[in-house]
């Protein structure tokens, strides 16, 4: 018989050279938007502006290049291949255009800092949305990793089986119908 394939056409999965060269790419493109907000901060902040830089700004800025540094080297590292001893290519490293995962929250930290660098050279009040960033980690690992964490145990009773919930609704009823004996 002849039958036509109803599913869904599977999506092509990439080689594993594709991924090196697409990780390669890009790592690259954060690395020059870093590169960029700095290059304009320094250039106009430091040269025209250096009048109104003071210990708080050397503060933020020093935590925004350690953020910089922090998401391009981490991007650099998940993307890092993994090569045998003759130079093949074994392990591709992890695929950072993929969606969702670490992967993406680095790279939303380096566009958000360098955005943020950037925003500061038209008012010091930008440089506010630095807490932002502690935020954002503790939002993005609440979901997946410290709600279930505190959660864990803690589940109802009723979701059991549903025998089991029957059960023991019915023994609740028998303890509220009681009646006392009086002497």
């Amino acid at each position: 018989r002849n039958r036509k394939n109803i599913m869904a056409p599977k999506k092509p999965t990439k080689g594993k050279k594709e991924i090196v060269a697409a990780n390669e790419v890009t790592v690259s493109f954060y690395v020059k938007i870093s590169a960029a907000a700095n290059v304009i901060y320094f250039s106009i902040r430091m040269l025209w502006m250096y009048e109104s830089f003071s210990i708080l700004h050397w503060i933020a800025l020093g935590f925004v290049l350690a953020a910089h540094a922090g998401g391009n080297y981490m991007l650099r590292f998940m993307s890092k291949p993994t090569l045998s001893p003759t130079g093949d290519l074994i392990q591709a490293g992890m695929d950072l255009n993929m969606g969702g995962g670490l992967p993406e929250y680095c790279k939303d930290l380096v566009i958000f800092t360098s955005g943020l660098q950037t925003l500061t050279m038209i008012s010091d009040l930008f440089w506010l949305l630095v807490f932002l960033i502690p935020v954002y980690i503790v939002y993005s690992l609440w979901t997946p990793l410290i709600q279930p964490w505190l959660t864990a145990g803690s589940e109802p009773i009723d979701e059991r089986d549903p025998k089991a919930a029957r059960k023991m609704a019915r023994r609740e009823r028998r303890q509220q119908h009681v009646k006392f004996a009086h002497k």
